[in-house]
């Protein structure tokens, strides 16, 4: 299996390279971008690659999509605190119900016939 999923991996860089070699013109052609805010004078960003101006846009939308699991993390991590909580509180109540229910038998009161408590 994971010489498949390596496989693919493989695959799909080599779709994504050939896809750049193919364009290659596109992606190093330069653009100046400009922002009119309206307030101020116009801003105009030095000319860049276009390929630069992707890989700009492809990190920002990781940034925002990392931003964003960030809450369903930590309430992830806060449930499970508080599930492992719980799981301690009931072993310890069962550790305690055992022990009185071996203290009220007696283990040596036991007859043979009778299975042990685990």
């Amino acid at each position: 299996m994971k010489k498949t999923k390596y496989i693919f991996y493989l695959l799909f860089l080599a779709v994504i390279g050939l896809f750049g070699y193919q364009n290659q013109d596109f992606f190093m052609a330069k653009t100046s971008l400009r922002f009119d805010p309206f307030i101020r004078e116009p801003y105009q960003i030095q000319a860049l690659p276009n390929a630069v101006l992707f890989l700009v846009a492809f990190l920002a939308g990781l940034l925002l999509a990392y931003g964003y699991s960030l809450s369903g993390r930590f309430k992830s991590g806060r449930t499970i605190k508080q599930l492992n909580a719980t799981v301690a509180g009931q072993a310890e109540q069962i550790s305690h119900l055992r022990g009185d229910t071996e203290a009220s038998r007696g283990t040596a009161g036991r007859s043979a016939e009778e299975p042990p408590i685990s």
